[in-house]
């Protein structure tokens, strides 16, 4: 099931409402309970069968899906590849747009720059950890370029995790904290740094395409 999340429906409870959903959310540790769905999720999936076999077909897809995305600016109404982290950028150093957008609701605001941050450590780190899966299943020729492309999605997690004193979540404002313009400056110079490694890593991925032919 999802909404602003994507969890997982694992059984279902009695209670005075009647019966509802448990789910499992992404960011459960595994001792935690699953959690009673409350209200309704934007969408369900439901599996029926058992996923394809991960042969070269389906790895190369893979590769050929995220240098196609790498390279498209825009998905809906959102920013994507390249584009997403030059608007990401742009933003965070334009200062009266922040100050607009901070007179809404600025802990929001900082709130949403902070979990898209954690979701790009993230994606990144299992980036590097699924291209050191995919390589000895490749063919050589491919090898050389997964690994570079690995190490350059490693480099990003690394470079971004230095940077968490720029980073503000929502409930740090109860504390006193203030989301600063020299915060932000300091983010866009590592998101600048990043981007320039993600440009490395999809050129050595469109090379490992070129070399499964």
């Amino acid at each position: 099931m999802g909404s602003e999340e994507t969890g997982l429906v694992v059984g279902y409870v009695n209670d005075d409402d009647g019966k509802k959903l448990l789910i499992r959310e992404p960011y459960s540790n595994k001792a935690d309970e699953p959690e009673v769905l409350e209200g309704w999720p934007w969408g369900f999936a439901v599996i029926t069968k058992a996923p394809r076999k991960t042969d070269e077909k389906v790895l190369a897809g893979s590769l050929e899906r995220a240098a196609r995305l790498a390279h498209t600016k825009k998905v809906g109404k959102y920013a994507c590849g390249f584009a997403a982290y030059e608007r990401w950028i742009s933003d965070l150093l334009d200062d009266n747009k922040i100050k607009k957008l901070k007179s809404r609701n600025e802990p929001e605001l900082s709130n949403a720059n902070a979990h898209i941050y954690y979701c790009l450590i993230d994606a990144r780190e299992c980036a590097a950890k699924y291209l050191d899966l995919m390589e000895g299943r490749l063919s050589k020729q491919a090898q050389p370029h997964l690994r570079q492309a690995s190490k350059h999605y490693e480099t990003i997690a690394e470079q971004l995790n230095t940077g968490w004193k720029n980073i503000l979540w929502s409930r740090e404002f109860g504390e006193g904290k203030k989301w600063t313009p020299e915060m932000r400056k300091e983010q866009a110079t590592l998101l600048e740094k990043a981007l320039k490694q993600e440009r490395m890593a999809i050129s050595e991925i469109e090379k490992a395409i070129s070399a499964l032919g």
